[in-house]
């Protein structure tokens, strides 16, 4: 008897299991969560350490970007304005700061095995954060 329910529900566990959603990630267009963030001492040895926090990068096709509970303003740490609104340009991966209250900046970012990368330019030592997709 034990045998035959067992059968039966062998099917059901593999069926209800969850499942990566099905996502593009070769295009930045669509909805990222921050997944790491990079931790070097500026010797070149670092390492990206996973994170806790639900940080969201949300790419528009209109060439816009929409951010929650994350900010380029400041720093990679800062989350003084947890919406912001910024460009981007797939075509150069870049992404433009512009509505900060300071200067114009350029942040790079880059797309490699279904992952997004974005480096800052203003660290001394090498920071990035990454991002995994989780909707188109």
């Amino acid at each position: 008897m034990m045998k035959k329910l067992l059968i039966l529900l062998l099917p059901l566990l593999f069926f209800n299991c969850d499942k990566e959603p099905d996502v593009d990630a070769s295009t930045i267009t669509g909805q990222w969560l921050l997944v790491a963030t990079l931790q070097d001492p500026g010797d070149g040895s670092g390492k990206f350490i996973p994170v806790n926090e639900k940080r969201e990068l949300h790419f528009k096709a209109d060439g816009t970007l929409r951010t929650y509970n994350q900010s380029f303003c400041n720093s990679i740490a800062s989350t003084k304005n947890p919406v912001n609104t910024y460009t981007y340009s797939e075509a150069a991966n870049t992404i433009t700061v512009s509505d900060c209250g300071i200067i114009s900046s350029t942040i790079n970012y880059e797309l490699k095995d279904g992952l997004l990368y974005v480096y800052y330019p203003q660290c001394i030592e090498a920071c990035a954060l990454k991002f995994r997709k989780f909707e188109d």
